[in-house]
């Protein structure tokens, strides 16, 4: 859950694939005061699902996942 920001000088993409029982997976992008999330929902009782969710962070946006490693493309 720690806070990111895009300084790549153009609008960037995170994705994040998460598997196992009840996993869900939440984007949170931050533009100004303004918080935005993008949630895959959850799988429920399905050891073998994933779930993903995708989020456009804009220019100078902050970003969080509640999981570690997302994948970042800009």
């Amino acid at each position: 859950n720690t806070w990111y920001t895009n300084t790549s000088g153009k609008a960037m993409f995170a994705h994040k694939v998460q598997g196992g029982t009840n996993h869900f997976v939440v984007i949170t992008v931050r533009v100004g005061s303004t918080e935005y999330l993008f949630s895959s929902g959850s799988v429920g009782n399905n050891l073998a699902a994933n779930v993903s969710v995708t989020a456009i962070i804009p220019i100078g946006a902050e970003y969080k996942c509640n999981y570690t490693n997302m994948m970042i493309f800009s």
